[in-house]
């Protein structure tokens, strides 16, 4: 996590680890549910990179 971005790591961790839709992470971000989306992709290949995935 340490590789991710504080928005990327938010999303990854309010949708993948709290289970929150992206509107609902969204809303808490004060993000649209696109941008929650895009963070979290990145967030994501950047830690399947770094694990090799």
């Amino acid at each position: 996590m340490r590789t991710l971005s504080e928005k990327e790591a938010a999303a990854v961790i309010l949708v993948d680890l709290e289970g929150l839709s992206h509107d609902t992470a969204g809303e808490r971000l004060g993000a649209h549910r696109g941008t929650v989306q895009r963070n979290r992709m990145r967030g994501l290949a950047k830690m399947r990179a770094v694990l090799g995935h």
